[in-house]
């Protein structure tokens, strides 16, 4: 490990990710869209600092709909765009470095190219600049790994539950690696309980509180009966307005409110009807959606360029690039056996 290699990618990340924040910066004109992602987590971290509750709308209701992570962070900056912008910065720097190290059981080589081309990226370049858990929550994944792999098992473990805290993403990681290390990888059946069971003590007082308020076992956050019942629309790509599309579709409008986790509910019942009603319709829609959920076109970086639909293929291009290398480096014997990380 060169530690001159680790501070030039660090310094590579950093005015990287600080362009994106700057980007980000002068593209926000003071309010975000009510009712979106970002809009919702500002009025959370409001409600934090003044009313003292978690409540994700101007009703200061206690609330589920989201996990509590990422809006107790932005508190703790003061709601402050431009101090939770260079935070985002200094994580996803951290993220670079961590990336490289991580992959350094691979060689020198390896980790270069790992670390440069996540200092690289423009997706999590562009999320640095966006009021999104996603920079917060890669960094905590990526540092819960690293620990892992350095077999700082417990110190993982409460990594990949305040991740847990953030977005609920973290329980399908566990169950799946708990589930290879049962059938596949028996040697790590130790480590990954241990690992589990340190997060689930992580996010435990949060499952307590959601008991306590609501009288319902919640792990973390509403369940994703919106994005399920999304997944069964066919929207009509090519066209313009696809959330206009999507909002039209029946049952697509929450019943309470968007921010009400009973609206969760209520999506997760008509989605399973709608799959149960016609499961092989529900497949090809699904089929459609994937790729493009899978492959970035760089939208968010040239939304109204001149050069958007070259920009469009170069991305699609270099993400085929991706897929294809992700899938040569996964089926390699030396990758496939001597990484704890493969173990998911």
């Amino acid at each position: 490990m060169s530690r001159r290699d680790i501070l030039l990618i660090l310094i590579l990340a950093l005015t990287v990710k600080t362009f994106w924040a700057y980007k980000g910066s002068r593209e926000y004109d003071g309010a975000y869209t009510p009712q979106s992602d970002s809009w919702q987590y500002m009025i959370a971290s409001e409600n934090i600092r003044y009313f003292h509750v978690l409540s994700f709308d101007y009703d200061h209701q206690p609330s589920y709909f989201r996990p509590p992570g990422y809006p107790f962070l932005i508190a703790i900056l003061r709601s402050s765009i431009p101090l939770l912008f260079a935070f985002q910065v200094i994580l996803g720097s951290l993220t670079v470095v961590a990336t490289y190290l991580l992959s350094l059981r691979f060689g020198k080589g390896v980790a270069l190219i790992s670390g440069i081309g996540m200092a690289l990226g423009p997706l999590g370049g562009s999320l640095t600049g966006q009021v999104m858990t996603e920079t917060l929550y890669t960094f905590l994944v990526v540092v819960a790994v690293l620990l892992w792999d350095r077999s700082r098992l417990i110190s993982s473990g409460l990594a990949f539950g305040l991740s847990w805290l953030v977005r609920p993403n973290t329980l399908a990681i566990l169950a799946l690696g708990l589930v290879l290390a049962v059938f596949v990888y028996r040697t790590h059946r130790r480590q990954l309980a241990l690992i589990t069971l340190i997060a689930l003590i992580t996010i435990s007082p949060w499952i307590v509180r959601n008991a306590v308020i609501f009288h319902k076992l919640v792990p973390v956050a509403a369940g994703g009966g919106q994005n399920l019942l999304y997944g069964t629309f066919d929207i009509k790509y090519g066209k313009q307005q696809l959330w206009e599309q999507a909002f039209a579709q029946p049952g697509a409008m929450p019943a309470y409110g968007w921010a009400d986790p009973r609206s969760q509910d209520v999506y997760l019942h008509t989605a399973i009807e709608r799959i149960k009603s016609d499961p092989f319709n529900w497949l090809i829609v699904r089929v459609k959606q994937y790729p493009r959920v899978l492959i970035d076109t760089g939208a968010y970086a040239f939304p109204s360029s001149e050069l958007a639909v070259i920009m469009k293929w170069t991305f699609v291009f270099g993400n085929l690039l991706f897929w294809i290398f992700s899938a040569l480096g996964f089926y390699q014997p030396q990758c496939w056996l001597s990484s704890r990380a493969w173990a998911y």
